[in-house]
């Protein structure tokens, strides 16, 4: 979760809720290195690496897809 606003500091969470990041002085950024491959805990989600696929609508078009 990056979350970022005029009014609130840029934060950066894991999937855990763990603070990974945060930029408290202004102007400035948050980085955090995040793992891509780590699945997410909530298993009624599933793998949406893998869901992707299934679930993509070849049959829409989409202006400026594949340009």
């Amino acid at each position: 979760m990056v979350s970022c606003g005029y009014s609130i500091g840029s934060t950066i969470y894991d999937s855990w809720g763990n603070l990974l990041a945060e930029a408290t002085n202004r102007p400035s950024v948050a980085i955090a290195e995040i793992d891509l491959n780590e699945t997410h805990p909530e298993e009624w989600l599933g793998n949406m690496r893998h869901r992707f696929f299934h679930e993509l609508r070849t049959d829409i078009p989409v202006p400026g897809w594949g340009k």
